[in-house]
């Protein structure tokens, strides 16, 4: 049995999210962190919560400190995703110290888990993690070399649609269960995903590597010349996906064009100047010309 005397600070433990009743959110990058929520259906309130790997010998500190968790109520843990350990015992205790106890535990693969206490025995049911797939996926051919595919998945829980965003024709049905997917219409349809949920590794040796969310670049845009001063135009952006419109803000202005952004590239297809570059905090466009166009 585990002791509850230890006070050191449990490690793998960079956050709690309290909801009582509702759910707070916090600014923890999904890439480094995972949030389990625990649902409370004891019938008793809680006074006292602790989770531990299976191996350790100690208890650690009580999550909830001077708070409660009543009954139906719920409380959202943020582990650190270098935490290694798979296997985890969960403690609960009322306002008299008597506990219960649930042992082995895979955290890790599960979103929400739902304690109850009936007849003397406690038992936990599980929701399995869906991980989020949306986005743009780059292709590297089993050598590390760059493909020229970029896949687009879109995600409705479990189901994937997967399309070629050069060629849209080109798509497949797919899903998701825990670190398998699926490309349903594709010759090769075995993939598994990273622990990171960054990278698919196809049965092929294909890798797609995710990238990096795209900024919005929606707005209004003032440009400025190499030299520093303020160019006489002003132009709105719209932005869907990887696709742009750029137009004149200018009263009257006509002048417009085509555009496309990939990852820190930019292209404004009907322009003389047809190349840029974005700044890593997306707020400036430098163009080839020496342009640089500043969002307002």
């Amino acid at each position: 049995m585990k002791s509850t005397r230890s006070v050191a600070v449990l490690t793998f433990l960079i956050g709690i999210l309290l909801c009582i009743p509702g759910f707070l959110t916090t600014e923890v990058s999904a890439q480094s962190s995972k949030t389990i929520v625990v649902v409370n259906k004891t019938g008793v309130v809680i006074s006292a919560l602790y989770v531990t790997p299976h191996s350790s010998k100690e208890w650690g500190e009580d999550i909830l400190g001077a708070d409660v968790l009543p009954s139906n109520d719920e409380i959202g843990i943020v582990f650190s995703r270098k935490e290694t350990a798979k296997l985890w015992d969960l403690r609960v205790e009322d306002d008299e110290g008597t506990y219960i106890e649930w042992e082995n535990l895979d955290l890790r693969a599960i979103s929400k888990v739902t304690l109850y206490y009936k007849n003397g025995k406690a038992t936990a049911i599980f929701d399995n993690a869906i991980p989020d797939m949306a986005g743009n996926w780059i292709g590297y051919y089993d050598d590390g070399t760059r493909s020229p595919y970029v896949w687009r998945i879109t995600q409705n829980g479990s189901n994937l649609a997967i399309t070629d965003t050069k060629n849209s024709s080109t798509k497949s049905r797919g899903t998701v269960q825990g670190n398998s997917v699926r490309a349903l219409d594709f010759a090769t349809q075995n993939g598994t995903l990273s622990a990171d949920g960054t990278r698919i590794s196809w049965s092929d040796g294909v890798v797609w590597v995710k990238a990096a969310k795209a900024p919005d670049l929606n707005g209004v845009w003032v440009g400025y010349y190499d030299d520093g001063t303020r160019s006489p135009y002003v132009w709105n952006i719209g932005h869907i996906d990887s696709t742009l419109t750029i137009q004149d803000a200018r009263p009257g202005g006509t002048t417009r064009s085509r555009g496309t952004i990939q990852g820190n590239s930019i292209r404004a297809l009907d322009f003389a100047t047809k190349n840029g570059t974005l700044s890593a905090d997306g707020n400036r466009i430098t163009w080839s010309d020496g342009v640089v166009w500043v969002r307002q």
